[in-house]
Parts: C-alpha cells; sequence; structure tokens
C-alpha cells in the first residue's frame, strides 16, 4: 500500500491518534472515510495548531523539536500476520527553515503557504518578509491573503498591500475556531453564548446564529471549542470514562451528532481488518486554516 501522497477532502476534517493502543505510532486519517489512513507523523503532537493545505497535506508543530513541518505520509510494510509500521517516520519536511530559531506561531494562507511569526517578531512566507504584520498577531488569512490580526491597534484587516481596516466584531477571534470563507471569515464567539459569526473584509461582523445546545445523542457537554467546517458546523472532542468522542454541532434549530466514537473503548476508528486508528484525545480534530 502506498500511502506517500495523502488525498483528503479538503473541505472535510481529519482525525488524529495512532494505529494500535500503547504505542507511539502516529496516524491521521479523514473522518467521512474509514479506509484512508496515512502513518508517520509524531505520536502526541498537537492538533490544535495543526492544518490541512487544499491538496490535503497536513502541516503541524513537532511535538520534540518544535518545528513546523509538511507531513509525508510513509508506506506501511506488511508480514503474514498483519501491518508493519514503518521504523523510521523523521522525514518530514521543515516548512519554515528561514525562521533564525522556533517560530512562535505559524498560520496557512488558503493556497496552503505556510506563515510564521519568527522570534524576532517577523512573518515569514518561505523566505519573504512580510513587513506589514511585523510585531501583530495573525489570527488567519483569507482568501485574498488579507491577514486577520490583533495587536495594539485591535482587531484589524491588513491587505497585502498594507492597507488597514478596523473590525467591528465584539469579540477576539482564535486561530482554531476561524475559517476563511467567499465573504472573509466564519468565527466562533464562546462567550456569552456560543455563536458563530460572519467577518466580512470591509470589517462588519453578523451573527448567523448559536449552535444548538439540542443531542441526539445524549447529554454531551455543550463546549465551545473545536473546529469548523466549511458549512459552519463546529466539531469538538470530549473524553468520558469510556473514551473520547467526536461531536458534530450544527446552528440551531439542528441537533448535536456524533461524527465519530460511539465504542466503549478509546474511540477505535476500523480502516479494515489489520489495522485502526485510536483517538485518545477527542480534541485531535484537524481542519482547513
Amino acid at each position: 500500500m502506498n500511502l506517500r501522497s495523502p488525498v483528503i477532502d479538503p473541505n472535510g476534517l481529519v482525525a488524529v491518534g495512532v494505529l494500535r493502543n500503547r504505542t507511539c505510532e502516529g496516524a491521521f486519517a479523514p473522518l467521512d472515510a474509514g479506509t484512508r489512513p496515512f502513518v508517520g507523523v509524531p505520536c502526541n503532537l498537537d492538533a490544535n495548531s495543526a492544518f490541512l493545505r487544499p491538496d490535503g497535506g497536513f502541516i503541524y508543530r513537532h511535538p520534540m523539536t518544535g518545528r513546523v513541518m509538511a507531513a509525508l505520509a510513509d508506506p506501511l510494510g506488511s508480514t503474514s500476520v498483519g501491518w508493519l509500521y514503518p521504523a523510521t517516520i523523521e522525514n518530514d519536511i521543515d516548512v519554515t527553515p528561514s525562521c533564525a530559531g522556533l517560530p512562535t506561531r505559524f498560520v496557512l494562507k488558503n493556497n496552503g503557504a505556510v506563515v510564521a511569526q519568527c522570534p524576532n517578531g517577523t512573518w515569514r512566507e518561505g523566505s519573504t518578509e512580510l513587513t506589514a504584520l511585523a510585531g501583530e498577531e495573525v489570527i488567519a488569512f483569507a482568501a485574498n491573503d488579507t491577514a486577520l490580526v490583533v495587536g495594539d491597534g485591535g482587531l484589524r484587516l491588513i491587505a497585502s498591500s498594507g492597507a488597514t481596516t478596523p473590525v467591528t466584531a465584539p469579540f477576539t477571534p482564535s486561530t482554531k475556531m476561524t475559517r476563511a470563507n467567499a465573504q472573509g471569515f466564519l468565527a466562533v464567539r464562546d462567550s456569552p453564548t456560543c455563536s458563530l459569526y460572519q467577518l466580512t473584509l470591509t470589517g462588519t461582523a453578523t451573527r448567523l446564529g448559536d449552535f444548538t445546545t439540542r443531542s441526539a445523542i445524549g447529554t454531551v457537554p455543550p463546549a465551545c471549542n473545536g473546529r469548523l467546517d466549511a458549512n459552519g458546523t463546529l466539531f469538538f472532542g470530549y473524553t468520558t470514562i469510556g473514551g473520547s468522542r467526536i461531536v458534530a454541532r450544527p446552528l440551531d434549530p439542528g441537533e448535536m451528532t456524533h461524527a465519530f466514537g460511539l465504542s466503549t473503548m478509546d474511540t477505535v476508528w476500523n480502516f479494515g481488518p489489520s489495522f485502526n486508528l485510536l483517538i485518545p484525545d477527542g480534541n485531535a480534530v484537524v481542519t482547513r486554516p
């Protein structure tokens, strides 16, 4: 089986875990299909700051080195008793080599380009310094490369030309719960209600609705966290004695449903007779920037 080139629906999500319980066999796979695992990523990576590129490529911060990496999925071997995890997986690509020292933050543009803030406060896309963003906290990039930032000047949009537009949103979005769309950004406000907003490129903010508190799957904590998909559904994880769950939480008047995880043990996603994906942390959900 050749797993070198991941192909993941860019509008979908992936879950991150391990292939076997109590091992460090890192892998990730799409929520929408249980037949496409991609192995050869470090275990214990923080999925909260990982992203999918438009081509399905997986970008993450290495849990040991702190470098920002692009995953190269490694082919599984096989034996008479089943699949064999690769002996070496440390072949992923450092995508911020021009940063002197470890990047303090990184986000993705919609085209998949990695933009990182270096320890001196500058932002770089490859070897190019984005001078208009120096010292700013970049939250996300719109489809036209306009940056949504927060800093001493409050919440603002900074165009690639350097032109600045204030944003009137009543909250500061987080990178994890912000996603670019055709109008600008979808962003989640987590207090006082769990709500979805449309932020436009002219700086306006419109509340689209509140995420439902109703559930079709019994009582679940209506945590206002997670990752958005292209339709504005909020996917979040929670852990119980029975294992981890990933929940799809739409806007009212919908109901929360399980997107992943119905077993009574650690959540196991069956990829066939020889290997599974175990999700030790229900929050291990990754989507596009």
